[in-house]
Formats: structure tokens, sequence, C-alpha cells
């Protein structure tokens, strides 16, 4: 069985948040039900002091589908991170609960978040069927995933059953996440002697299996148990998942199962610290139109921007590395090296930014020893259609700036034909 959910945006932009929920058998025929949010630290406006401190506030309303009753519960949370810096690197989230037991069938649930700081705000509406858990057959409850499960004693937020569940809403883990928690509840199990068994498994989204693990045979201690597993997930490739809890009664000879969605994601995180001035040197990178676009947004917005375009441009996203940024760095070298004079560095002249954008060329021609126009280079790409540039050095300082251009993404100067002689290019416009 895989439990229902449909996103339904309300808003096309906003605070970025992630809803998720559990539900587990509940007293007088209710099942009990656990929300969850996860909310990323770069979403959240932090007071500029030693304390770096932000305020959250929560709603949320269910409505029954079949009766039009509707329960509604409202919080706030103050959230505090060490540094900028370090919650940064370590791409911090704030993960929000809250309980409540509900009547079983279909409902619409709506989630709201808004960062007190910054007035911003999402909601989001999950049509969501609620699990009848009064069968007298052999049931799990929901899966809950989790990144970290340990023995507690302490009845906090997280507190379950003697243990503290911290949930991962969204089920997103990576080289950083690589433990994969879950938590299952089992109802029903047949008073007899014989055991009972547990076997874990994953899916890809096609359903072709992935991983199974041999199943653990396990003494009953009453009717209703509950069962914490943990998978490591490093090997899987990037993608989305889907976990498998199945249990046999061997007593009863029954069987039931509850299915999880889960996913594994490239690691979010800031460049190495030999990388990080080339990471925002985007102008290389992308049209100016995007440029300007880019440059309106707020630092929040931009660091989000950064990464899904660094994401996008990654060769091979099923690893960790992104192979295109040290690539990318080592261009820029390259400009700075043969390109820099005691005026301007390389990567900020014209050749250095051509060669950034395009390459090294297939062919490089230059003037010969007359002096009926000025010095220049002509740059010659035969792939593509092929493309030329040709760079003139006007003042006589060594700066060599670009003059003519093949391709309209490059800018041509008017009047360039009184510093090279027309006859030099190769690929028109």
């Amino acid at each position: 069985m895989v439990d229902l959910l449909v996103f339904l945006m309300v808003e096309s932009a906003g605070l970025e948040f992630t809803p998720d929920y559990a539900f587990f058998k509940g007293g007088n025929g209710l099942t009990y039900t656990e929300l969850y949010y996860k909310i990323p630290y770069r979403e959240i406006t932090y007071t500029e002091d030693d304390q770096h401190t932000a305020t959250i506030q929560f709603s949320f309303r269910s409505r029954s589908l079949t009766t039009g009753d509707s329960l509604v519960d409202r919080w706030e949370k103050k959230s505090v991170i060490p540094s900028l810096e370090e919650a940064r690197n370590r791409d911090l989230e704030i993960v929000e609960l809250t309980a409540f037991s509900i009547t079983p069938g279909d409902y619409e649930f709506t989630y709201k978040v808004m960062d007190v700081g910054s007035t911003r705000e999402r909601a989001i509406v999950d049509t969501v069927q609620v699990p009848d858990f009064t069968d007298v057959g052999l049931i799990l409850s929901s899966i809950q995933l989790a990144s970290e499960i340990e023995t507690d004693s302490i009845e906090g937020q997280f507190f379950k059953n003697d243990l503290r569940v911290i949930p991962n809403p969204g089920g997103h883990y990576s080289i950083t996440r690589p433990l994969l928690y879950a938590y299952t509840e089992i109802y029903n199990l047949h008073a007899d002697t014989l055991p009972f068994e547990v076997k874990y498994s994953i899916r890809d989204k096609n359903g072709v299996l992935i991983r199974e693990h041999p199943p653990k045979q396990r003494v009953k201690v009453g009717a209703d148990v509950m069962d914490v597993g943990v998978l490591n997930i490093m090997g899987l490739p990037i993608g989305d998942y889907y976990f498998r809890v199945s249990v046999t009664d061997l007593g009863a000879s029954t069987e039931s199962s509850r299915e999880k969605e889960f996913s594994v994601l490239p690691f979010r995180k800031s460049p190495p610290p030999e990388l990080e001035e080339y990471y925002g040197m985007i102008e290389y990178l992308i049209p100016s139109k995007d440029l300007a676009f880019y440059n309106s947004l707020s630092e929040r917005a931009k660091t989000e921007y950064l990464y899904q375009l660094w994401r996008k441009l990654d060769p091979n996203p099923e690893t960790e590395e992104n192979e295109a940024l040290p690539q990318f760095a080592e261009k820029i070298r390259y400009a700075d090296e043969n390109f820099s004079t005691s005026q301007i560095k390389g990567r900020d002249s014209d050749r250095g930014r051509i060669s950034i954008k395009y390459g090294e060329p297939n062919e490089i021609k230059r003037s010969g020893a007359e002096r009926l126009f000025n010095v220049w280079e002509s740059w010659l790409y035969y792939g593509k259609g092929g493309r030329q540039f040709i760079f003139v050095d006007i003042e006589g300082a060594g700066i060599f700036e670009l003059v003519y251009s093949s391709i309209p993404e490059e800018p041509t100067r008017p009047g360039w034909e009184r510093y090279v002689d027309p006859a030099i290019v190769e690929f028109r416009q």
C-alpha cells in the first residue's frame, strides 16, 4: 500500500518548505497523525547579531471531504543558528512536528508557513487519505522516514515509544545523510509463540527491484509492536526510490506491507575553498538577459540560482563531485596566465573572456609585418558552422580588443573595418 499524496501548489513562488506526514493507530477508532515540516535555513531571514535568530509562523487546517468539518492549529517557532557561514556549509534545516488524532477518511490538508523577517510565505494543499487501523487483520502504520533514531527517555517534541525520532520530511538523503532510518508500527500480530519476519527492499520509480535485504525474525512481545530499520543508501545513484517494509506473521500465515518514497540527492553545499571564487562568475556561462535577471535577485535567491545552474551544468550528476566547476576554474586560470597585462587581468580581457566561454580556438592567425592596419589576431573555431573573432591592439599597449565577431552573441564594434582588412574575415555574421 502506498500513502496517497497529491500536491497542489497554491502559489507559484514563495517560501520553500517540505511538508510530510505519517499515520498510526490511535485510541477509540481514531488515527494518530503526525505532520512534519522542513525548511532550509537559506529561506529564513535571520537577525544580523550574535544570536542569528529568526521567527517562523506555522498554520495547519484539515478539512473532511465527507463532512466538511475542519480543524485549525497555529503556532510560532524561534530558530537560532550558530553562524550564517556554518549554516551554509552544513546546509542546516528547520524541522517542526505537530500531532493530533483524526477520524479515518479523505481530507484536504492545508499547510502555511511564513518567515516573519521577510513576510515571505507559502501555502500547500494536500489531498490525503487517512487510513483506518480498526481492522483486526495484520496491518502496518505509515513508514516514518527519519534522519536519526536513538533511544531517549526525555519526552521532547520528537519522543515516541522511548525513542527520539527526528523526521526527514520528503525523505531526502545524500552523501552527508547516507543512513535511511525508518520507524514503522506493526498491528494485530497473532497470539502465539511463533516469530514474525520483517523484510526491507528498495525499488526504483519504475518498480524495478534494486536491493532486497534478508528477512529478520523477531519474537512477539505483544499484538502491536514497533520496528526500527536503518539502511545505508551509499552506492544508490541519484534519483527517486520506494522503500518497502514487508511483514509476515508466521503463526497466522498473513502478510502486510507498506511503501514510502525517498530520494537520493546531490549534496547541496558550498564549493571547495580553492574553487569558491569561480563559483559565482556566471557572466561567462549564461546569456546577458539571464545575467540581468540574476543580478536582480536577492542574495538568498542568488544562492539558489547558482546551485540550480551548476547542477544543470554537472556532466555526471550521479556523482557527488561536479566536474564542471574545476574545469571552468582551469579556463579562468588559463586566461589569467596567457592574456593578463599590467593594466588588465586576463579573465577581464576580451581574449580571456572568449577563451573562457568558447575554449581554445582551432586556429589563430596573426597580422604580418605590414603596418597598413593595427596589430591583430583572428581566432577560428571550425565546429558548429564556424566562428571567428578578430582582436585588435588599438592603442598599441598590448591590449587586444574584440572588434569583429561572426555570431550575434558577441558584439562587433561599429566601423571595425578601420582597424583590419575585411579580407581576413572567413566567417560572416
